[in-house]
């Protein structure tokens, strides 16, 4: 029998910690069921117009790629102080 937050408060009052753990718990999977059956329909509606969100995607333009160079590091500093410590 699914419990409801009504059963929660009156298990509560008359102090029966295990059916209120019980209620508590029906009722809060209730809420995770209906919250991903929300989201499978959000998944979906993305899914059949990927266009949507493709406009809400900020993108870069390529030149401005291309100005950000990643700074790369020599190892022959480091290799000769290793050396030098050994």
């Amino acid at each position: 029998m699914p419990y409801s937050i009504k059963d929660a408060i009156d298990a509560a009052y008359n102090d029966n910690t295990n059916k209120f753990s019980d209620a508590i718990g029906d009722v809060l999977m209730d809420k995770v069921r209906d919250r991903i059956g929300v989201e499978k329909i959000k998944m979906a509606q993305t899914f059949v117009s990927p266009e949507q969100e493709e406009e809400d995607l900020e993108v870069q333009p390529e030149a401005e790629l291309a100005d950000e160079t990643p700074e790369v590091e020599s190892d022959t500093e480091d290799k000769e102080t290793t050396d030098e410590k050994v």
